[in-house]
């Protein structure tokens, strides 16, 4: 659940100014946080909002991950 106390908005902001070769930030979730995760975001290619993820696919993307916060 995207809640504005869980700090994604910190995440997104500071991945924004990183440049890291071929990483991608992908997010999964809905909550009261997303529109303003989103409007930090932008339109920056490199992230990702899955929205209501099944929890199968959200072990499937834990298993995927390098890094996970």
């Amino acid at each position: 659940r995207l809640l504005p106390d869980k700090g994604a908005d910190t995440l997104v902001a500071t991945f924004k100014r990183i440049d890291p070769s071929g990483a991608s930030l992908v997010i999964a979730g809905d909550g009261p946080a997303l529109a303003e995760l989103r409007e930090i975001a932008g339109r920056d290619p490199r992230i990702h909002f899955l929205g209501a993820t099944e929890h199968a696919d959200v072990l499937a993307l834990f298993g995927s991950a390098d890094i996970m916060a």
